[in-house]
């Protein structure tokens, strides 16, 4: 298609061409085109040499237009190449490269790259102090950045500008309005951290007070987590002698099962932790798992195991000393075996091993 020619003499020659042929033809054309072609076309070729063709401050001005039309219908990212092409034109006239780079700023903003906005406004203020549209776009950016200290600075030096500016002043209201609510969120987040760290060692001092010996497993991380969802708890968590609830863990090591008691209390006893779990004895449990055949033993410090007397509070057995028996990861751990197969089982027990785990608080 020659795309010089009349538009009376092409649409001559295409008059009995097929549709498809016309509109493949027609694309040829720029003023047609609905996309740009893979291959050299001279007519776009000529049109783009155009767009650079005259003095940069005209080359730039043509830009800065174009980035203009893409701003009004919101196509963003268009208008910002566009305002970049007209700054690269380093055409050293005021007007349009603070134009350029104000308007960039706000495209930024549009499209939440605020970190560019505010780039873009320090190179205005650099050059033009008194801009006020500058201050406000530099302040709005800090603002969506949670920066309220900054937003204000600008705001206010704004307002130095234009004591005036409802827009300005509206900014920095918002700016002390943030910056009020994350001090107090800061306030409040500290304050819950000053008490959780006071309770924990209201906690420490009951446990050290019941004389309570506390070991801590060198379990791997799934292990660890789960024992850090079961915590020792005071009734009152600011007073070490209120009543003390103390997670039950009872293992069965020759079943490799286990039950956990989330809150027992400290007065309970090792026979009435069992009574909770075997009056309706669990799925898996054997004819040997039976209240009256159950024996239960403690960890001891020194890596042994002591038998627990079923009479015994949880107080009394883990506040015994002679022998050490320990609370492990805070929980009262105890292993329960049938009678018939205690020996067999304690005759398998590491106790090196059981020791070497194990490491200590202060």
């Amino acid at each position: 298609m020659d795309t010089s020619a009349p538009l009376k003499d092409i649409l001559e020659e295409y008059k009995d061409k097929p549709v498809d042929h016309v509109l493949k033809e027609l694309n040829k054309v720029p003023f047609f085109m609905t996309e740009m072609p893979d291959e050299e076309n001279p007519a776009v070729e000529a049109l783009k040499a155009m767009a650079y063709e005259g003095e940069p401050h005209e080359i730039a001005q043509n830009f800065r237009n174009q980035g203009n039309d893409c701003f009004k219908l919101k196509q963003y990212k268009d208008a910002i190449a566009f305002y970049t092409k007209a700054l690269d034109q380093s055409c050293r006239v005021d007007e349009i490269e603070l134009a350029c780079l104000g308007n960039r700023a706000q495209a930024n903003l549009e499209l939440k790259n605020f970190r560019r906005a505010i780039n873009d406004c320090t190179k205005v203020l650099d050059r033009d102090p008194k801009n006020v549209k500058a201050w406000y776009r530099s302040s709005k950016a800090f603002l969506l950045l949670d920066r309220s200290d900054e937003a204000i600075v600008c705001a206010d030096y704004g307002l130095q500008c234009d004591p005036g500016s409802a827009d300005l002043q509206t900014i920095k209201n918002s700016a002390a309005t943030r910056r009020q609510k994350l001090r107090d969120m800061e306030e409040a987040r500290r304050l819950r951290q000053e008490q959780a760290e006071l309770q924990q060692k209201t906690l420490n001092l009951a446990l050290a007070s019941r004389g309570f010996t506390r070991a801590f497993a060198e379990a791997d991380a799934d292990h660890r987590r789960a024992a850090g969802e079961l915590k020792c708890q005071l009734e009152n968590p600011n007073d070490a002698t209120s009543h003390l609830s103390v997670p039950a863990l009872l293992l069965y090591p020759l079943s490799l099962e286990s039950d956990i008691v989330e809150q027992a209390s400290e007065t309970d006893t090792v026979g009435g932790l069992l009574e909770m779990v075997f009056t309706q004895p669990p799925p898996w449990a054997t004819a040997d798992y039976r209240l009256g055949n159950l024996e239960v033993y403690a960890q001891t410090r020194t890596g042994g195991l002591a038998k627990a007397p079923l009479k015994a509070s949880l107080a009394k057995l883990f506040g015994t000393q002679k022998p050490d028996i320990i609370m492990i990861d805070d929980l009262a751990r105890l292993y329960v075996v049938p009678k018939n197969q205690a020996s067999q089982w304690l005759s398998t027990w590491d106790k090196q091993q059981a020791q070497s785990q194990l490491s200590y608080s202060n």
